[in-house]
C-alpha cells in the first residue's frame, strides 16, 4: 500500500486507515425531494436499450449505431442533461440498464432506482434488504419485471412499470454468499 499511498497527506492516509479498520459510518441514501418524482403525464421513453450486462445472453457488450441511436458524429456533442444523487456511497458497483422505456440504477444502500432516461425523474424507488452490487435485467413482454441479486444472497423480482415486489427468494443459505453478477435473461 505504501505505493498506492506515497502521494497522500497524512490526513488522507488516516482517513484510509480508518475505513479500512471498519471505522466508516454506514451508508445511507439522500431523501428524494417531490420535486424529482415522475408526474403522472412521464410516460416512459421507448427507443435505444441496454439491457443486462452485456446487452445480449453473450454478453457481446455491442451495439450498434443503429440500435443505439447515435452516430460516431454525435459522440463529440454530447453533453451530460441531469445527474442522480445514489446517496452516501463511495462507488456505484451495478451497471445501469436502459429497458422497458426506463433507466434502472442500483445502489450500495440497497435501494433500486427506475428513472425517466430522458429528464433523470424518478417513477419508483425500492429498498432491498442488502446492498446491491449487482446490475439488472428486464424481460420482455407486456408486463415486464425486473431481475437483480443483493449482497445477502436474495434474488428479486419486481414490476418495472411500478416497483412493486413480484418474489423474492433467498438462493445460497451459506453465511458469506453474496450476489454481485447481473442475472442473465
Amino acid at each position: 500500500m505504501r505505493e498506492q499511498a506515497k502521494d497522500l497527506s497524512a490526513q488522507e492516509r488516516q482517513a484510509v486507515a480508518t475505513f479500512l479498520a471498519g471505522g466508516v459510518k454506514k451508508q445511507t441514501e439522500s431523501a428524494i425531494p417531490a420535486s424529482a418524482q415522475c408526474g403522472k403525464d412521464a410516460a416512459p421513453i421507448i427507443g435505444p436499450s441496454w439491457n443486462g450486462f452485456g446487452a445480449s445472453l453473450t454478453n457481446s457488450r455491442f451495439q450498434s449505431s443503429d440500435e443505439a441511436g447515435l452516430t460516431l458524429a454525435d459522440v463529440p456533442k454530447l453533453q451530460l442533461r441531469w445527474a442522480f444523487d445514489l446517496g452516501d456511497v463511495t462507488n456505484a458497483r451495478g451497471q445501469p440498464v436502459v429497458a422497458a422505456g426506463r433507466l434502472f440504477v442500483t445502489s450500495g444502500t440497497g435501494k433500486v432506482y427506475a428513472l425517466n432516461p430522458k429528464s433523470g425523474c424518478l417513477y419508483w424507488d425500492f429498498a432491498a434488504t442488502a446492498p446491491v452490487r449487482s446490475g439488472v435485467v428486464v424481460s420482455d413482454g407486456a408486463s415486464p419485471v425486473v431481475f437483480f441479486g443483493d449482497a445477502q444472497a436474495n434474488m428479486y423480482s419486481l414490476d418495472a412499470a411500478t416497483g412493486k415486489l413480484v418474489w423474492k427468494v433467498h438462493v445460497d443459505d451459506h453465511p458469506a454468499a453474496v450476489i454481485t453478477d447481473t442475472p442473465a435473461y
